[in-house]
């Protein structure tokens, strides 16, 4: 590999996608390309193979939200991008996706690509489901390219709002990595061998599951409608493939108990070929999936899948042609599905030679790789001649990582304060006339007026001017707004602004639009410039106790200094001076 070739960077949460998805056009794009591979090497063992190809490094991305190591993780991976230059960043699975796109708008890259493969959000409800989607949202606002592995994930994007119409495509004729046609395929050999280390009759009809062992897989679906199976027919079994990511492992086992015939729990695997050539049917209940790469390349062995019916799974599987498609969470249905293709052998040849047809026609490896090569042979020649145009001055890296920084923030935090400020509203409902938002038109950045809400902490007739300009203020607050007003909860609202970008969690505190001496003030020493923030400089250096000239020299030293770790400095001294409730004095 020369070091003067250009830079193409993949980041995937762990190597277990790497190694489904992606072998193939890695190896493929490095004879062009320098290639280096992000990924958690902790989660899962790499190939062999990439290690001798491309870079790897490690981040520790966590599968679930963890607040600090995301954002460790989103530092170091930025970092890397900086110093790494790539002219593209190519991303899969949702957690390495986000930061990814994050990661490459903060450094500048110019090509900055994800693939759907798969909705997280799609089996959640409520707030969990909108939260999620928002996060799939802003990968899709922060990336150049974006692409699903089926056209029913394309259609399912753009119908639920997450990507715009004509925004979204797909890369040769569907599935991310298509079919290895050399590794799976059909292999009397292996099936004899894997079968007799099993402990496997010949003639028993083997059903095999092969992925990830998590509930959004259906594995308790799965399970469930094979003891209703081994209720009516015992010569079958059940071969359980894939990592327990979720610990379910104990709990699987105990809900197989009893089960009238065997249920073979055969762990993680790197040569899942093996044993589709030996098993006779692929099982997948899955309730969300991308294209479902396990059922083409099950078909490529030779063997049919029953499945759900759900966006993904239907680009993959023809319903009684290459398989059986099932309502979702029709376990009943998904039982008698397995019971007819272990005992009719000839409606599962049939539905096994025309899944083998299909998969070797439609979707070999070699074609799927060969649209990757042709898309960033097109689409990134001209980014080559640029490749050292793109890095950003200190201050313009610093403002989008402020940036991310809010937006990621806000979202981390708010499925976990949605509760304690729907509490504090009822609150101020209760303890006084009015509603229990307040708007103020505030001034913003460049002067522009905006509305901020706080939770009123005073009643409906007090004048608008500033608090330290009323007499006697306490008249005018609600049984509990000294409460809210010291301890800053009455600010909490303002996270709507700071997503929608009006406001930033660090900056001068936006002035009332009758104002007129304070923005004078911060006009003609530039900080009008600066978005306002939920804290300042000044709040953590006197707060209500200043006088407008000393807010102003101090919003005028935040704007001279203003850097991501003065910020961070700015928000520790703002919980201290909260948890010490000083600077406040009304």
């Amino acid at each position: 590999m020369r070091l003067d070739m250009p830079t193409i960077m993949f980041v995937a949460t762990t190597p277990f996608a790497v190694n489904s998805f992606l072998a193939n056009h890695i190896a493929a794009l490095s004879q062009s390309w320098r290639v280096i591979l992000c990924t958690n090497l902790d989660a899962y063992e790499l190939m062999p193979s990439l290690l001798n190809t491309i870079v790897v490094h490690h981040i520790p991305f966590a599968r679930k939200i963890s607040i600090g190591l995301d954002l460790k993780s989103l530092l170091q991976l930025a970092t890397l991008v900086r110093q790494l230059k790539p002219i593209a960043i190519h991303s899969i699975t949702p957690k390495a996706g986000l930061l990814a796109m994050l990661a490459g708008s903060i450094a500048g890259v110019p090509n900055r690509l994800h693939t759907f493969t798969g909705q997280v959000w799609i089996t959640k409800q409520g707030c969990v489901r909108r939260a999620l989607k928002v996060f799939d949202r802003l990968i899709a606002l922060q990336a150049t390219h974006i692409f699903a592995d089926s056209a029913s994930q394309c259609r399912l994007l753009r119908d639920e709002g997450v990507v715009r119409h004509g925004q979204i495509r797909i890369l040769g004729p569907g599935s991310i990595a298509g079919v290895d046609l050399k590794r799976f395929c059909t292999d009397i050999i292996n099936r004899e061998r894997i079968r007799e280390r099993v402990g496997t009759n010949e003639y028993a009809c083997v059903f095999l599951f092969v992925g990830r062992l998590t509930k959004d897989k259906g594995v308790f679906d799965l399970i469930k409608a094979f003891r209703e199976l081994t209720a009516v027919e015992r010569n079958v079994e059940l071969w359980m493939v894939g990592p327990d990511e979720e610990g379910l492992s104990l709990e699987l086992r105990k809900s197989a108990e009893g089960c009238g015939a065997p249920i073979r729990w055969l762990g993680a695997t790197s040569t899942p070929e093996h044993f589709m050539a030996a098993a006779d049917v692929l099982v997948l209940p899955s309730y969300r999936e991308g294209f479902g790469s396990a059922i083409i390349e099950a078909a490529a062995c030779g063997i049919p899948t029953i499945a759900y019916r759900i966006d993904g799974v239907i680009d993959a599987v023809i319903d009684e042609i290459t398989g059986c498609l099932l309502p979702k969470g029709d376990v009943m249905a998904f039982a008698q599905a397995m019971q007819r293709l272990a005992c009719d052998q000839k409606a599962l040849r049939n539905l096994s030679q025309a899944a083998q047809k299909r998969a070797i026609e439609h979707f070999s490896s070699s074609s799927v790789t060969a649209a990757w090569l042709a898309f960033y042979k097109s689409e990134l020649k001209k980014s080559v001649a640029e490749r050292d145009r793109y890095h950003l001055s200190r201050y313009e890296m610093t403002i989008k990582l402020k940036r991310t920084f809010d937006v990621v923030m806000v979202l981390l935090a708010l499925p976990f304060l949605i509760p304690f400020l729907l509490f504090i509203s009822a609150l101020v409902l209760l303890t006084s006339p009015g509603p229990a938002l307040y708007w103020s038109n505030r001034v913003g950045r460049g002067n522009q007026i905006f509305k901020m809400p706080k939770f009123r902490s005073m009643h409906v007739n007090t004048p608008v001017m500033a608090t330290n300009l009323l007499q006697d203020p306490k008249q005018w607050l609600t049984p509990i707004g000294s409460f809210l007003r010291r301890t800053s909860l009455d600010e909490l609202p303002q996270l709507w602004n700071i997503l929608k970008g009006d406001m930033s969690f660090v900056g001068p505190r936006p002035a009332l639009f009758n104002e007129s001496d304070l923005i004078a003030l911060r006009t003609d020493a530039g900080i009008h410039e600066l978005m306002p923030g939920l804290t300042g400089w000044a709040q953590v250096n006197g707060r209500d106790e200043l006088s407008i000239p000393d807010k102003v020299k101090l919003d005028a030293e935040y704007l001279e200094k203003r850097s991501l770790g003065f910020d961070l400095r700015i928000l520790w001294l703002t919980l201290f001076k909260v948890f010490c409730r000083d600077g406040v004095s009304h």
